[in-house]
């Protein structure tokens, strides 16, 4: 159990876990590498990346009022839809390995 622990205290205590991706590859890897922590899992995961029905339906109900965010809010989703494909690749290509 202290090691599980004191790795969880690495974690926190490395600046580049606390860094914000950019690109939706660096996101995907980022994301790719807790599989496995904390009984993560590839599906877990997707889970944490993917825009559920509810979510876009409040997301369509948020546009309908304020339309000006239409295309934040349709990048934010595009986005999404890229960091989940390269996660689909990364897992895809560790399972062949």
């Amino acid at each position: 159990m202290p090691v599980k622990y004191e790795k969880k205290i690495d974690l926190l205590s490395n600046v580049s876990t606390w860094s914000v991706p950019t690109k939706p590859k660096s996101e995907a890897k980022a994301l790719a590498s807790l599989i496995g922590v904390n009984d993560e899992t590839p599906q877990t995961i997707r889970e944490l990346i993917s825009v559920g029905e509810k979510d876009r339906a409040e997301l369509g109900k948020l546009v309908a009022q304020v339309p000006a965010l239409r295309g934040r809010v349709e990048g934010a989703l595009a986005y999404r839809q890229k960091v989940l494909a390269e996660f689909d690749r990364i897992v895809a290509t560790k399972q062949s390995a």
